[in-house]
């Protein structure tokens, strides 16, 4: 009987330590799996920080081309703009020959645009957010999403405000486009009266004039692209600022 008894203990003692014994092992593979997620993890977020870092970098060369671009398209806005002004004085078009007056008048469309490039990389990289630059993230996703769109929108009226100036000075057989031939040009300066005389007509004023205003509308677009990319820089260099304290 003790014998039974003693042999019923033993069995009981070596269930107990089993038991402890696969509890303990069960631990050990949950902390286990649970310090190589935390690795897998710290790894993820290593990785991110580091495309983070790059892809500001190149877009932060992205926003310095287009501020120095739409800069420069200002100027040039500005000097067209001086070049119309003086068609409005007869005194003023004498100076100039009838291939330039003409080459004034179809001076074109800007159509400047944001450089995306850098941004659009990101996103095929599946880079979906900033590592720790929510804010900028944000920022940058109005300026290459819904700003992008404002300046195209913008661009396309342009273009098709400059359509209709074509079809006003090219389209109407008053004169012959010496600018572009003049070997062709049977009465060079029957051609120039006939040039300056559509030009001084109430009608040719109206729509350099109208032409004017667009470059000036265009202008003040292309200011408003400048600070947009400007405060973006901005951002950017605060944020690096504040990593370097």
């Amino acid at each position: 009987m003790f014998k039974q008894l003693k042999k019923r203990l033993l069995l009981e003692k070596k269930v107990k330590n089993y038991i402890i014994y696969a509890i303990g092992e069960i631990i050990l593979i949950v902390v286990g799996i649970l310090v190589a997620m935390n690795i897998n993890n710290w790894n993820d977020t290593r990785k991110n920080i580091s495309k983070s870092k790059y892809f500001i970098e190149e877009i932060s060369i992205d926003l310095k081309r287009d501020t120095a671009y739409f800069n420069f398209a200002l100027d040039r806005i500005d000097v067209k703009i001086a070049y119309k002004r003086k068609l409005l004085s007869i005194d003023s078009i004498s100076n100039y020959s009838t291939g330039d007056i003409q080459q004034i008048i179809s001076s074109g469309s800007n159509n400047i645009k944001i450089n995306t490039g850098a941004f659009d990389k990101m996103k095929e990289s599946g880079v979906l957010s900033l590592q720790g630059n929510k804010y900028l993230f944000q920022k940058l996703n109005i300026y290459y999403t819904s700003f992008k769109d404002y300046l195209d929108i913008r661009n396309d009226w342009e273009k098709k405000f400059v359509e209709n100036e074509y079809d006003y000075w090219f389209y109407q057989n008053k004169f012959e486009l010496e600018f572009l031939d003049t070997l062709t040009i049977e009465n060079s300066l029957e051609n120039r009266l006939n040039t300056i005389n559509e030009i001084q007509s109430n009608q040719g004023k109206n729509v350099i004039k109208m032409a004017i205003f667009r470059e000036e509308s265009m202008k003040e677009t292309y200011k408003k692209t400048i600070s947009k990319a400007e405060n973006l820089l901005h951002i950017i260099d605060s944020l690096q600022l504040q990593k370097k304290d």
